[in-house]
């Protein structure tokens, strides 16, 4: 063969080869494309885990494939394998840093690491890529919701919903919290509202409505009851005043005229209420009656509730009762320490019901029990019907031969989120007496 048979052959196998490469690229390429269509249907299926399969085959084949690597990323961050995600992202990032998706999937999952100064700066910067995206402006408002910046999370959840983001509800939902957050019920009330005119049967806006009352700063009420004995008739009137300056401080006072068979009792009465830990109330509150006929001259209630968690709670309130000088002469110059641990269990946000135990005893060393029941239910439109029962002792007679039944109940009615009106029974019987109680209770807050 000679040199220039020679050459033409060369010539001849090296267009070959390109030829056989350009095609082999393009059956890659073709293959590659089907492979992401057929990842992203698995994916939208919700069948992460293929759909994962998938886009590692790709990567396996063109390791720099933009698109394969931010869905990989943002499918293992779903299934919380989020370091991987992250190693995925920076490496891609490190080469193509204006990359906008890969921008908001890490800082989406630096939020999620609780990385909140990280995870700000990158929503900020991808909004400097994206102007207005709703994702990324709703973003920004929960990482700013969950680092405590409640005031910079209403502007961009603000933001988010005048840009369209495509679940207003959820947006409007975080509001409403951030404004119950910043002891701003007449505004969570609005956003609230605003939910119920697109889903008038949200289950969380029903719950969250049904709270508001719990953050109005002011509550006055005025509870008058009746009691009726077999031979006489007694009367109380009680007004009550609740201020709260803040989430975690509750401060009360009242008055209790107490009157039958021509003398009376008043008495007043100032507490306090912290709320400043995590799931636990604690508080206090004194009662005294100058020159008492009936009720005792001294009260100190304390209390603790913990909330274990949406379900159930547990609490224990210690009373002590100083009684002075008292008519009934077994109580004259005597002390009472009552004890009562509760559980209560909450089957929804209203209903629940209560168990509690309740133990007397004496300076003087009498002692009797009890035990109680409470049962409230949600009988319309977020109102509460209660039902109580206790059975025991009769500690007032100091005779452990004697017991008390007592059975009860009433209900409420929101006229609106500012004024209720409860009304209740309650009958008392033991083996020296009946007494059938009725009260009305007119509330306001404010």
């Amino acid at each position: 063969m000679n040199k220039k048979s020679t050459l033409l052959l060369v010539a001849f196998f090296v267009l070959l080869s390109a030829g056989l490469s350009a095609q082999a690229a393009f059956t890659q390429a073709t293959d590659t494309v089907e492979m992401m269509e057929r990842g992203i249907t698995l994916e939208q299926s919700g069948n992460l885990n293929d759909a994962i399969e998938i886009y590692r085959q790709i990567l396996a084949v063109d390791g720099k494939n933009t698109l394969a690597q931010i869905r990989l990323a943002k499918l293992l961050s779903w299934q919380l394998k989020l370091d991987e995600a992250l190693y995925i992202l920076d490496r891609l990032l490190e080469n193509y840093p204006d990359i906008s998706e890969a921008v908001f999937r890490k800082a989406q999952i630096l939020s999620w690491q609780k990385k909140y100064d990280e995870a700000i700066k990158l929503f900020i910067r991808y909004l400097e890529l994206e102007k207005e995206d709703p994702d990324g402006l709703t973003g920004l408002a929960r990482t700013y919701f969950w680092s405590g910046d409640y005031e910079n999370a209403i502007i961009y959840f603000k933001k988010s919903i005048e840009a369209g983001y495509y679940n207003e509800t959820e947006n409007r939902l975080n509001l409403a919290k951030l404004y119950l957050n910043l002891n701003n019920p007449e505004d969570a009330k609005k956003e609230i509202e605003l939910v119920f005119q697109k889903d008038p049967q949200n289950k969380e806006a029903k719950e969250l409505y049904a709270t508001l009352p719990l953050f109005m700063k002011y509550e006055a009420s005025l509870s008058l009851k009746g009691e009726l004995y077999p031979d006489s008739f007694g009367f109380e009137a009680s007004p009550f005043f609740l201020y709260r300056p803040s989430k975690i401080w509750d401060f009360q006072a009242e008055y209790d005229l107490y009157a039958l068979e021509g003398k009376s009792d008043s008495t007043i009465s100032a507490g306090a209420t912290f709320k400043g830990i995590k799931r636990l109330s604690l508080g206090t509150v004194f009662h005294i009656t100058p020159d008492p006929d009936y009720n005792e001259a001294v009260k100190i209630v304390n209390f603790a509730s913990y909330s274990i968690n949406r379900k159930a709670g547990t609490g224990i309130a210690v009373e002590s009762l100083f009684y002075g000088n008292n008519e009934n002469q077994k109580l004259d110059e005597e002390t009472l320490f009552i004890l009562k641990p509760s559980f209560s269990y909450f089957f929804t946000d209203i209903s629940n019901a209560t168990v509690q135990y309740i133990s007397y005893l004496y300076k003087s060393g009498f002692s009797t029990s009890a035990v109680s029941l409470k049962v409230v239910v949600e009988y319309w439109n977020s109102n509460p019907l209660n039902i109580a029962l206790t059975y025991g002792g009769d500690y007032e007679t100091m005779d452990s031969s004697r017991t008390i039944f007592e059975a009860g109940g009433g209900l409420s009615w929101k006229f609106s989120n500012n004024f209720e009106l409860g009304i209740s029974y309650n009958h008392v019987e033991s083996e020296y007496s009946k007494v059938n109680q009725f009260s009305v209770i007119p509330m306001y807050r404010w």
